[in-house]
Formats: structure tokens, C-alpha cells, sequence
């Protein structure tokens, strides 16, 4: 069986499965940051007994991980720094930590700077913070981010936090524009309140519950388009709300740039396009809906929607 990882792995490889081999230490030394498009990673059966801080940094997209029945005796938050889509995490060894059922292993959860831990217990009120820390111990229950100054919250903030049952995110100033329109709907799937979290601006909404608010009230406008996801997120001449763009009606003359990457619905109807760039839609996997009636369109070649799998309402 392997002894190390191998260096010549496809830079495409989504899945990788190392199991039943002889790893045994995972090295911080840029291999998974040369895996951007890596979901699934599989490790168990191996003899793997340390992970170095950052050693899967740049693997930002994978979701699934799995260690069991490895030889892993420390654990640290740092070892998963940089997995901020990693929603399954499994591993006999750490579930041992988690609940102190062994008295020969140590767990290194060091606190943020600017909190307080006590245990599972994090807590960071008040301190004036702009954003969610990202060094975030990995098996808080209990995480307080009360009266602060954040304004909105990156997705996957939390997906690493798999043992998290407390999350209180009031008194904090929430822009609820199109950038949060996923919050909501995370803080129903997970069953959490946020502490009753509630929309500072815009005034329409303004000390709404955040839970409360349904997708499509999460509006971008030109003169309200900032927040987490970027200068920008919303294209200019179009309105963006929660993941449906619309740019109809506004005398458009070729399909904006920068079309959010998270678009569900996007509607160009009624404009004078008379020539469609694949490069401006491709990027839109998520696309069910593309209207571009009512334009000066002529010719559609068989590959203007090639990449818009998931489309059947393209027309």
C-alpha cells in the first residue's frame, strides 16, 4: 500500500480514495491547494497519527471527509483550516475525543483572540467584531457572537461546526440584501433562531427576525449591493433577489458580467441582446430558469447551453 500521498494526482480529481493503505501522516505541503475542484476525500483504514496545521488548505470545495480507524491521538482545529464547505466529517477517533472517552489523547482547541472559551462554550460578545473569527474551535456547541458589528455572514460559516446546538447573532447590525438570502434559509434547515437575529437595514425589513424572511426578500438594488460576497455581486442595470436576477426590460444590448456564480433564475427578457457570450452564462450551474424573450436574437448555436445541466426552462 502507499506510504505517502502521490504528487501526480489530476488537478480535476474530485474524489480521491486513499483507503487501506499505509499513510501515516497527512504533511501541510500545498498538495490539496492544487485540488480546487476536490468534494471527497477518502482516508480511513490507513495508520495516520498526525495531520499537520493547514494541510488541506485550498481545498475549499471539499464537503466530505472520512478518518476512521487511523491512529490519530491530537486534534486541532487548525488541521481543518480552509475547509469552509465541509459538511461530513467522519472519524471513530475523533468522535472518542469529542466525547472524553479516552484519557491519552490531547485536544487542542485554542480560542480566538478575541473571545472566551470555557469548554465547548465560545463566546466572543461584544468585542466589536466585523466578521465571524475563522479559527473557530471544531467542536463548539455553544457560540455566542452577541452585540457586535457584523453585517453580514460568508455561506459555510458554520458547516465545519458539526456539534453546534447555540447560535445567538443578535444585537449585530444585518444588512438583509441579496448577499444573506442563504442565511435564512440555513438557520430554518438547522433549526436555529441565530438568537433572533434581526435586519438592521434595509428599512423595509428592518428588526424582521432573519429567520423569517423568505428568500425572495432579500433584495440587491444599485444603491444597495455591498456585503460579503462582493463588490458587485449584483450586475449593473439588474436587480438581485435572494438567488433570481432580474435585468428585464432595461435596454441591455449584450447579457451583463459578473452574473452571481449561486443564480437560480435569471431573466433578460425584453431587452435588444441580439448575441448571446456563453462565457457570461457558463459559469451557472445552479441555472434553472433563463428567459431571453423579447430580444434580437438570431442564431443559437447547439452548444450556447451546454453547461446549463440543469436548465430545463432555458428559452
Amino acid at each position: 500500500g502507499l506510504k505517502e500521498i502521490p504528487r501526480d494526482i489530476p488537478l480535476y480529481t474530485t474524489e480521491l480514495l486513499l483507503n487501506d493503505n499505509e499513510l501515516t501522516r497527512i504533511k501541510s505541503d500545498g498538495l490539496f491547494g492544487r485540488l480546487p475542484n476536490l468534494v471527497k476525500l477518502d482516508l480511513r483504514r490507513n495508520q495516520i497519527n498526525s495531520i499537520e496545521p493547514n494541510a488541506f488548505d485550498g481545498a475549499s470545495k471539499m464537503y466530505e471527509m472520512n478518518l476512521s480507524e487511523n491512529k490519530i491521538k491530537e486534534v486541532s482545529n487548525k488541521m481543518f483550516l480552509g475547509l469552509h464547505h465541509l459538511k461530513s466529517l467522519s472519524s471513530s477517533s475523533l468522535e472518542e475525543y469529542r466525547l472524553k472517552a479516552t484519557d491519552n489523547c490531547h485536544v487542542d482547541i485554542e480560542c480566538p483572540a478575541a473571545c472566551h472559551c470555557d469548554g465547548s462554550t465560545v463566546d466572543c460578545s461584544a468585542r466589536g467584531l466585523k466578521e465571524i473569527p475563522r479559527d473557530i474551535p471544531l467542536y463548539t456547541t455553544e457560540f455566542s457572537l452577541y452585540d457586535n458589528l457584523i453585517s453580514c455572514v460568508m455561506p459555510g460559516s458554520f458547516d465545519f461546526l458539526t456539534s453546534l446546538h447555540t447560535l445567538n447573532l443578535a444585537s449585530n447590525p444585518f444588512n438583509c440584501n441579496c448577499h444573506l438570502a442563504w442565511f435564512s434559509d440555513w438557520l430554518q434547515k438547522k433549526g436555529f433562531n441565530g438568537g433572533l437575529a434581526r435586519c438592521a437595514t434595509p428599512h423595509k425589513v428592518r428588526d424582521i427576525p432573519i429567520k423569517e424572511l423568505q428568500p425572495y426578500e432579500f433584495k440587491c438594488s444599485a444603491d444597495n449591493n455591498d456585503g460579503c460576497l462582493g463588490d458587485g455581486y449584483c450586475p449593473p442595470s439588474c436587480t438581485c433577489t435572494g438567488t433570481v436576477v432580474r435585468c428585464s426590460g432595461n435596454k441591455l444590448n449584450e447579457i451583463p458580467k459578473g452574473i452571481p456564480q449561486e443564480t437560480s433564475e435569471l431573466y433578460l427578457d425584453s431587452n435588444e441582446i441580439s448575441m448571446i457570450h456563453t462565457d457570461r452564462i457558463s459559469h451557472l450551474k445552479s441555472l434553472a430558469r433563463l428567459d431571453l424573450s423579447n430580444n434580437k436574437i438570431g442564431i443559437l448555436s447547439n452548444y450556447t447551453f451546454a453547461n446549463l445541466s440543469n436548465c430545463p426552462l432555458c428559452k
